[in-house]
C-alpha cells in the first residue's frame, strides 16, 4: 500500500493507474480504426521526450512521431482508398482512414506501477491481436495474427491536471498469416530446413514466422527493461531530451543542403529498409527514426523470451533505470 505516502498521494497515484488503463484502451480503439490524428492529437505529450518504438527503431520526439504516424501515414491510406473507390464507389460513404487496415489488440495481464513522486506511471501489457488489411483495388486482402507486448510510460501534466502518454515501446513476440499456418510449427520448419525452407519441400512459412539473428538465445544487452543494464544513452526524462537538431547521422542517413537530415534531427533509413511498418508505429514504407533498429528480434521457436518490455517494478521517480524509452540502438553480438 506504500504507507510512506500520504492518503492524498495514494489517491493521486491510483487515479494515474486508472488513467493508464483508459489511455491505453483509447489508443487501442483509435489505432484499430487508423484514426491517427485523433490519437496523437488528443492525449500524447508533445515534448521532445515523447517516443514510439518497435522492431524497426525508436521515433524520438513528438515531431518525429507525428511525422511518421500522421503526416506520412494518412496520405498512403487515402491513395489506396481512391484506387479502391474507382472500382467500388459504394465505399465513398466510409472514412478513408478506417478502410486502410484494422489492428485489434486485446489488453490482457496489465501490470501498472505509479511512481512515488506521482509524476509518472509505467505499464506493461500483453496484447494478442489480429491485423487485417482492407480489400484493395487489386482485390487482394490479408490478415495476420500476432502477439506483442507494450511497455508504456505516462506523465502527469500539472498545468492541465491530466495524464498523457509519454513513451510506447512494442516488442513483437510472434505472429503469422491468418488461417494459413501454424506460426510455431512453420518457424520450426524454417529453422530446421523443413517444408519450404532452404533444402526442404512444400509450402514455406508465412511472413513473420522466420528466424533471425540471435536464434540460439537471448540477444546480448537485451535481457531486462530498457535502461536496466543494456547500452543506453541520452538524457533522462528530466532533461526532456530527444534527437538533437542537426545531429550527425549514421549509415544510410539522407542529408539536406543545410547539413541536417531532411527533417531536422531525424535519422532517415534508406528507402525500403523499414517496409511493412504500420501506424501504431508509423508510416507504412519509409520510417524516420531517431534510434535505428533492430530493437528486437523476429521470433524463433528456440529463443528465450525477449525481455525488452519487462513488467514495471515499484519505483520512486522516472529515470533511465525506470523507463521504457530506448535511447540508443542495443549492441548485439
Amino acid at each position: 500500500m506504500k504507507t510512506h505516502l500520504t492518503l492524498s498521494q495514494r489517491i493521486h497515484n491510483a487515479e494515474g493507474i486508472q488513467a493508464a488503463e483508459y489511455l491505453h484502451a483509447r489508443h487501442t480503439y483509435l489505432h484499430a480504426t487508423s484514426y491517427c490524428k485523433e490519437e496523437w492529437g488528443e492525449f500524447w505529450d508533445t515534448s521532445e521526450e515523447a517516443s514510439w518504438g518497435h522492431l524497426f527503431g525508436v521515433m524520438c520526439g513528438f515531431d518525429e512521431v507525428w511525422y511518421n504516424s500522421v503526416t506520412n501515414y494518412d496520405p498512403d491510406g487515402y491513395r489506396g482508398f481512391i484506387n479502391l473507390a474507382k472500382q467500388h464507389p459504394e465505399i465513398s460513404w466510409f472514412d478513408a482512414r478506417s478502410m486502410r487496415e484494422i489492428s485489434m489488440h486485446t489488453l490482457a495481464t496489465d501490470i501498472i506501477e505509479a511512481a512515488d513522486d506521482g509524476k509518472t506511471v509505467r505499464a506493461s501489457f500483453l496484447t494478442p491481436g489480429v491485423l487485417m488489411f482492407a480489400f484493395n483495388a487489386n482485390h487482394h486482402y490479408r490478415g495476420l495474427t500476432l502477439w506483442e507486448r507494450y511497455g508504456s510510460d505516462f506523465i502527469y501534466d500539472e498545468d492541465e491536471g491530466q495524464w498523457l502518454y509519454l513513451h510506447e515501446q512494442v516488442c513483437p513476440d510472434m505472429g503469422g498469416p491468418m488461417d494459413v499456418c501454424n506460426p510455431g510449427m512453420d518457424a520450426y520448419n524454417k529453422l530446421m530446413g523443413i517444408g519450404g525452407a532452404p533444402g526442404g519441400k512444400g509450402p514455406g512459412p508465412g511472413p513473420g514466422a522466420g528466424g533471425g539473428p540471435g536464434a540460439g538465445g537471448p540477444p546480448q544487452g537485451m535481457g531486462g527493461a530498457p535502461g536496466a543494464g543494456g547500452p543506453q544513452g541520452g538524457p533522462p526524462p528530466q532533461g526532456m531530451g530527444g534527437a538533437p537538431q542537426g545531429a550527425p547521422g549514421g549509415p544510410g542517413e539522407q542529408r539536406g543542403a543545410d547539413g541536417n537530415a531532411q527533417v531536422p534531427g531525424m535519422k532517415i533509413k534508406t528507402k525500403g529498409a523499414t517496409r511493412g511498418a504500420t501506424s501504431a508505429g508509423g508510416a507504412k514504407g519509409e520510417v524516420h527514426v531517431g534510434v535505428p533498429g533492430p530493437i528486437h528480434f523476429n521470433y524463433t521457436p528456440i529463443m528465450h523470451v525477449q525481455n525488452t518490455v519487462a513488467w514495471p517494478e515499484p519505483y520512486k521517480t522516472m529515470d533511465r533505470e525506470n523507463t521504457y524509452r530506448i535511447y540508443e540502438t542495443p549492441e548485439v553480438d
